[in-house]
Formats: structure tokens, C-alpha cells, sequence
């Protein structure tokens, strides 16, 4: 019996690693997408914004700058207050704004971006369960191990989501018939 309640406790340890995983890549993804859309809007009135933050000349003049517009920049500042502290920088080093043309290929660059970003949604797998898939050449569950499940997410972002979802199924029958082995 205790081999029994052992073997369920190693399953629903695989089963809770492998969501744990998921939910990592979907919060990294959404974290990632925000500052995306946080950073376009910034760009479609400093299209330059790229060359300046970051930069040695950037960072000391913001070092000079009172405490709120170094906590604006560094932790909580909106899209207005990025925008306004920019141009305040560029208007006491007294650089000019940028070219109609380089603004409208760095809004064709954002466009771009938004649009990979998309496309990065679409194929990030979610953790919605998937239809199970049955495999009438094989009525039997194949024996998994802990290590072969880890190796596939691990390089989760490279598979389709047919391979996932057929995958997770491998998985899910293999838990069903208690065949997952901790090595």
C-alpha cells in the first residue's frame, strides 16, 4: 500500500514540476510582452529612446536627478513620465529630436517587434489541458522517466504545439497507468 501512495506522490510531483514549468514560461512571456508595449509607446514620441538609455551620458545625468525621477525610471514610472524625463534630458544636454525618417523606421521596427511578439503568443503553450490523444497502434501506456519529461521542457520553446500537446498526452496516459519512473 505504501508503494502504491509512493508511487501517486512521485507522479503528482512530475505532474506539479511540469506545471510549475508552465506557468514559468507563460509569466516570463507576459512579462516580457508588457515591457514590449510599454517601450513602443514610449518610442512613437522618442524614437531614439534605445541609443539614450542605458548610455554613460544618460545614466549620469540621471544620477544628478532628485530621488522621484530616479525611483520614475528605475521602479514605477508610466509611459508619460518616461517620455517627459527623456525629453527633459534631451532638452538640458540639448539634443534634438530625431528625423522624420528615423522616426518612421523606428515605428516600422515597432511594428515588427509587436508583430514577432504576436507571433511568440500564439506558439507559447498554455496550460490549458489538451484533448487526449489516443494512439490506437498502442493501447498500452509507455514507461516515462522524471529525467525525459525535464529534458522536454527544458526545450519547450523549440517544439510545435502538436508536439506538446502530443507530448503532454504521452505524459498524462503514463501517469494514468502509474509508469513514471524517477529516473
Amino acid at each position: 500500500m505504501f508503494a502504491v501512495i509512493g508511487g501517486l506522490q512521485d507522479q503528482l510531483s512530475v505532474a506539479n514540476d511540469k506545471l510549475a514549468d508552465l506557468d514559468g514560461e507563460v509569466r516570463t512571456t507576459t512579462a516580457t510582452s508588457s515591457k514590449n508595449e510599454w517601450m513602443a509607446e514610449i518610442r512613437k514620441e522618442h524614437a531614439d529612446v534605445d541609443a539614450i538609455q542605458g548610455s554613460d551620458p544618460f545614466t549620469g545625468w540621471l544620477e544628478e536627478q532628485p530621488d522621484y525621477i530616479r525611483q520614475a525610471v528605475y521602479e514605477s514610472g508610466t509611459v508619460r513620465d518616461m517620455v517627459t524625463i527623456i525629453q527633459n534630458y534631451k532638452d538640458d544636454v540639448g539634443l534634438e529630436a530625431p528625423s522624420a525618417e528615423e522616426t518612421a523606421k523606428a515605428n516600422a521596427e515597432t511594428k515588427r517587434q509587436s508583430k514577432l511578439e504576436q507571433a511568440r503568443q500564439v506558439t507559447t503553450p498554455s496550460l490549458r489541458k489538451p484533448a487526449r490523444q489516443h494512439r490506437p497502434e498502442d493501447g498500452k501506456a509507455a514507461t516515462m522517466t522524471q529525467s525525459e519529461i525535464k529534458a522536454f521542457n527544458a526545450d519547450i520553446q523549440n517544439r510545435t504545439p502538436d508536439e506538446i500537446a502530443a507530448f503532454e498526452a504521452r505524459v498524462d496516459k503514463a501517469i494514468a497507468a502509474g509508469k513514471v519512473s524517477p529516473n
